[in-house]
């Protein structure tokens, strides 16, 4: 059979378009990689100031705890991501700043931040003494007498933190009663906690 030139001119032609359709789809496929990617360095994700966590619809940053004594904490949303750290200490506080699916990025007492699997969190309230120890008192006063004294990484139960106050309501083992909010780690500044 015998080509003609514009024939020929045509298949190449047509080659062409089709070689730049597949350049744009590359090129839009990239530019939507990129924009998902910019939300995973989004600063107001990473540093926890977004409202509302995307799969739980659970306000961001918020404070939960570990629910098993062997949590992996990883570095990304994924079994496939390497483990950086095994934590052992059941009832940890964690802040929650971040949500993929089933993972949550979390932030520790110590600063150290990883994903961990949120089937291995809870929602029980916990707190970290930090800093110094301080005096559980029986009412939420400077003076009150102490119940206890807690020493710096005493883990123990959020009873309540009332709007306004500076004092916490928790439990240690037996004992209960109060310690400045501005002592512990678990609690954000203002805000409410009701058990």
């Amino acid at each position: 059979m015998l080509v003609t030139r514009p024939a020929l001119l045509g298949l190449r032609a047509l080659s062409w378009i089709s070689l730049r359709a597949a350049v744009a789809l590359l090129a839009v496929g990239i530019c939507l990689h990129v924009a998902s990617a910019a939300g995973a360095n989004d600063p107001r994700i990473v540093h926890g100031t977004a409202t509302k966590g995307r799969y739980t619809g659970y306000p961001l940053p918020r404070f939960v705890s570990l629910r098993s004594d062997h949590v992996n904490l990883r570095r990304g949303p994924g079994f496939r991501y390497r483990i950086d750290w095994v934590l052992h200490r059941r009832h940890l506080p964690v802040q929650i700043f971040r949500e993929f699916h089933d993972w949550r990025a979390v932030r520790l007492p110590d600063g150290t931040e990883g994903w961990i699997k949120g089937a291995l969190l809870s929602g029980r309230r916990t707190f970290i003494v930090q800093g110094r120890t301080v005096p559980l008192r029986r009412a939420p006063r400077a003076n009150a007498h102490p119940a206890a004294w807690l020493k710096p990484g005493v883990v123990g139960r959020l009873l309540g933190c009332a709007a306004g106050s500076s004092w916490c309501r928790v439990r240690v083992d037996d004992h209960s009663g109060y310690v400045p909010r501005k002592a512990i780690w678990g609690v954000a500044p203002h805000e409410v906690v009701n058990e």
